[in-house]
């Protein structure tokens, strides 16, 4: 998908690392699932009308895959493996060349896991990372939210994803969450998209956010 810049807006915490046992999620049709991932897994529905690029089991130098599916193949495997991730899942939502939405599980190796870690102190880390989101974007003025989604915590920004140093180049739409799990883990949910499709893309994003469940 040309005309997207995620190398300038993908922005991931960083932990203690730490090891664990892990197996690769269960792509069915529209819906994913891995039930080692966090307490007891999670599973995620890509939204209706949108297939699932899954760069783990593809082969990224076929003719079938794209270059911006391999770049996002390409980018998300260098971050997950320089942040002290101790396991990673990525997976790119697609329905043409308007808009895309990555959905990321990461864990980490946080002794004590997210129980560890006091309400004030998840609260100062959410703001605090939804500031770095903003500036990651190239969007100071993009707006955020602390919310409680299905009884986890989360963060949400809507603004725009600003190429730095592109003289005159077009913003995209962006849509985000991040939304912390119940052991060790986190989830994100970002689309970046033309800004024509903007409130399509919005009500995409939302719908795999609502569709998110954590066991």
């Amino acid at each position: 998908m040309k005309g997207f810049y995620w190398g300038a807006c993908l922005l991931l915490p960083a932990f203690v690392g730490g090891c664990s046992s892990y197996r690769p999620a269960v792509v069915s049709n529209r819906a994913i699932s891995n039930p080692t991932v966090g307490w007891n897994g999670y599973s995620v529905q890509a939204p209706d009308g949108m297939t699932i690029f899954n760069p783990e089991t593809v082969d990224l130098d076929s003719a079938h895959v794209s270059d911006f599916q391999r770049w996002y193949a390409e980018e998300d495997r260098r971050a997950s493996a320089g942040w002290y991730i101790v396991y990673a899942e990525r997976f790119l939502f697609e329905s043409g060349d308007d808009y895309a939405i990555g959905f990321m599980s990461d864990s980490y190796g946080l002794t004590g896991g997210w129980a560890s870690i006091t309400s004030v102190q998840m609260q100062y880390f959410l703001q605090k990372l939804a500031n770095h989101k903003k500036v990651a974007i190239n969007d100071t003025e993009a707006f955020s939210e602390i919310i409680d989604l299905n009884g986890q915590r989360a963060m949400h920004v809507s603004g725009e994803c600003r190429p730095y140093f592109r003289k005159n180049a077009v913003p995209l739409a962006y849509e985000g969450y991040f939304v912390v799990g119940k052991l060790r883990e986190v989830f994100w949910i970002e689309g970046f998209g033309k800004m024509e499709f903007r409130d399509e893309m919005k009500a995409k994003v939302r719908q795999t956010v609502e569709s998110l469940r954590l066991n």
